[in-house]
């Protein structure tokens, strides 16, 4: 994700450091300083050549994604398909939830070398994924999650990176935030924003307007990240139509982008609801009315029969637990 404005302008015209989540408006690195060989391999994996930034870890494309030389080792099987340009796009590797359709993948986030703020900003990121009650959840803890959010060593021009899910239905183990040109001082809710898109690349996300950042940012001299069935999936249900606030534009506009309906949609997709009693329900995660059907006596307990009935008048399968005392039946 790109900023519409430089730091420059920012810093005059607001006093608040109103980035995008990745890069501002600076013309990155030129390509010609990173070997053709890597080049071959990022195109190989559907992105874009153009812009590549080389780091610590590895390489930056897309402006905020990072691919290390094992991403870039991994044999791909990849078809190019042309597709619509501003729906939602997975990428091929997704969170891996297990067999069961019930309950969730819980994965923990803990903050490295960061202030207060970014700390409240994390919290309330989780808090957005977590209200939708999808199968995957986050729990912030102390230190050595599963995802560390840590001040990074990026470029100048570098606000934040993250990368896709590994090979074995892993989250991107690491975000990285550029604190030293970030600041302290920001909008909550602007950066809260920033970590949200950078935990959906973490889950397999690609950006909404990929195949066109000019959406979203304007103008870039490198609008096509890269178009391929495998590495950008189209996410079946969300629209044709442009999403103009949808989390995972490439270019952050300085403000919040809270989950759009579409952005919902995408999420429940791929992620469905993950507690006993949900749906979801015209792309909301919906809680079931809960309807005893049966009690049972089975010796000195008894077994409850209960299924959940939804809005759309579906009922789920059935569920029981057994118990020291009858329910009260309540037929559908």
């Amino acid at each position: 994700m790109k900023t519409l404005i430089t730091l420059t302008a920012c810093c005059i015209l607001t006093g608040i450091l109103f980035f995008a989540c990745q890069k501002d408006q600076q013309p990155p690195k030129a390509s010609e300083e990173i070997p053709a060989t890597v080049l071959t391999k990022i195109s190989a994996l559907g992105f874009s050549k153009k812009g590549v930034i080389k780091v610590k870890n590895g390489y930056l494309v897309e402006g905020d994604i990072l691919l290390t030389d094992s991403d870039l080792d991994k044999k791909q099987d990849i078809t190019r398909l042309h597709v619509a340009e501003t729906e939602h796009y997975r990428t091929n590797r997704l969170i891996n939830l297990g067999l069961s359709s019930i309950g969730t993948r819980n994965f923990y986030v803990s903050v490295e070398n960061l202030s207060a703020n970014y700390i409240t900003a994390v919290d309330a990121a989780i808090a957005r994924y977590n209200a939708l009650q999808l199968k995957i959840r986050f729990t912030r803890i102390q230190s050595g999650g599963h995802i560390v959010i840590a001040n990074g060593a990026l470029p100048a021009d570098v606000l934040g990176s993250s990368g896709f899910p590994d090979g074995n239905g892993n989250p991107a183990n690491r975000i990285e935030l550029n604190a030293g040109a970030i600041g302290n001082n920001f909008n909550i809710d602007w950066m809260t924003g920033i970590i949200t898109h950078e935990l959906g690349h973490c889950i397999g996300f690609r950006h909404t307007d990929y195949a066109n950042r000019n959406y979203s940012c304007g103008f870039d001299p490198n609008p096509d990240e890269g178009q391929s069935s495998s590495g950008a999936i189209l996410i079946p249900g969300t629209p044709s139509g442009p999403d103009a606030n949808s989390w995972m534009l490439a270019c952050n506009n300085g403000t919040d982008r809270p989950f759009t309906t579409n952005d919902q949609l995408a999420l429940n997709y791929l992620y469905g609801c993950g507690y006993e009693g949900t749906k979801v329900v015209n792309g909301v995660c919906e809680t079931g009315e809960k309807r005893y059907t049966s009690s049972v006596r089975q010796g000195n307990f008894y077994r409850c029969t209960y299924v959940y009935v939804f809005s759309d008048g579906s009922v789920s399968r059935s569920f029981f637990y057994t118990g020291s005392f009858p329910c009260l039946v309540d037929p559908i």
